[in-house]
């Protein structure tokens, strides 16, 4: 399968029209990755690593084997963007709207949609998706190795932070990104401090549909 549906949030959404956001970051588990070798579920997904050829590897469940585990997501796939939307009749036939647009309220009163009838984006449809992007990259890393330019790409603001012992305050992507990361994921134990395998892919727009 070449192309993917992938969910963003709102700020991702606009951080990716905007083309500052070029890198996402996903944690790795059954739902992106399969085993090149075997089933999947012969193999431990918790105790992966990453070896000194920069693949990512996991023990067998049941014997001394070492299975290396790759993406669902290659280069040269297709991702459609997956956010949160409503839709409605018009003169035109059927219309969708999109939350991240700043815009999208007024739009949904003049289609006589109410707020609540917004749809997550992991209920987005194919045909209702107006982004696609093409993968241009994509490997696995810890969490905590992204570098600042990694974070700028990601598309986060920056926030500024002190730096030790200097009394001064400096602009850091990278830390914004570790708070943005930490108020999706610790409360499931998956966040900054617990430094989770993550896939990480880069793509470009390919496609936005007027």
């Amino acid at each position: 399968m070449r192309e993917h549906g992938m969910p963003f949030n709102d700020e991702m959404v606009r951080a990716t029209l905007g083309l500052r956001k070029t890198v996402t970051r996903r944690l790795v588990n059954s739902r992106n990755s399969e085993c090149a070798t075997s089933s999947l579920a012969d193999v431990d997904l918790g105790k992966a690593f990453i070896d000194g050829n920069g693949a990512l590897n996991a023990p067998d469940r049941h014997g001394p084997s070492v299975h290396r585990i790759l993406p669902k997501w290659r280069r040269g796939h297709t991702l459609w963007v997956r956010e949160a939307f409503a839709t409605f009749e018009g003169a035109m036939g059927r219309g969708v709207v999109y939350r991240a647009d700043p815009n999208a309220g007024g739009y949904v009163q003049l289609a006589l949609c109410i707020p609540d009838r917004w749809r997550p984006s992991i209920h987005m449809p194919r045909w209702a998706s107006r982004i696609t992007l093409d993968v241009r990259d994509v490997r696995p890393e810890r969490l905590r190795d992204i570098t600042e330019a990694d974070a700028m790409a990601e598309g986060v603001k920056p926030m500024l932070v002190e730096v030790m012992g200097q009394g001064v305050c400096e602009r850091s992507h990278k830390a914004a990104f570790e708070v943005l990361w930490d108020g999706i994921y610790a409360k499931r134990g998956l966040g900054w401090e617990s430094n989770p395998l993550v896939w990480r892919v880069e793509y470009k727009v390919k496609e936005v549909k007027a």
